[in-house]
């Protein structure tokens, strides 16, 4: 079962990186950076794993535009608990460093090898861009407009990895009010 939801912003534009990509990351470049990082972090300040650990760590994998707003100079929030690394794909399914993993543009192969190696272990997945959220990450990001970024949660996935999202942030995934950022 899969859940949406929108999240507005105030509007910005972006230049488009050079380069082709697929339609989904090209309308994700509209997306203010920063808002995807209040979304991303509001998210796993609502997220609850198995083991107690601080801080939890934030992989970023993959071509994207928003990643940079997630590392501690660009995120706004819960710099203290998260610490940020930008790592390649090789390196998070070798080592498996991270408690939360952001997902830009990824070669199929590269996606299907991340994914696989985190089924099943407490391991948030955020995907940029996925259309129906089905690759099998736990949450997907999606530009609605400029201003506006919705997501999805993969009920299927989260009750797998043993990692507990708050009611709040389903809540939210369903459009019935967005949960501010945790202390």
């Amino acid at each position: 079962m899969v859940l949406a939801a929108v999240v507005a912003a105030p509007a910005w534009s972006a230049a488009a990186a050079g380069g082709p990509r697929p339609t989904a990351a090209v309308a994700a470049d509209a997306i203010d950076a920063q808002l995807v990082a209040r979304v991303v972090y509001g998210i796993l300040s609502y997220t609850h794993w198995p083991q107690a650990r601080s801080p939890r760590v934030l992989c970023a994998v993959g071509d994207s535009q928003h990643a940079a707003a997630l590392a501690p100079d660009g995120a706004a929030t819960m710099q203290a608990r998260i610490q940020f690394l930008s790592a390649s794909v090789e390196e998070v399914v070798a080592q498996q460093p991270c408690d939360a993993i952001y997902i830009g543009y990824l070669q199929p192969s590269q996606l299907r090898a991340l994914l696989h190696a985190t089924a099943g272990h407490p391991v948030v997945t955020i995907m940029e861009h996925s259309q129906y959220c089905d690759e099998g990450a736990m949450i997907c990001l999606q530009a609605r407009a400029p201003d506006a970024l919705s997501f999805q949660v993969n009920l299927d996935v989260v009750s797998l990895s043993g990692v507990r999202v708050s009611p709040q942030v389903l809540k939210m995934s369903i459009g019935q009010g967005a949960p501010a950022a945790a202390p």
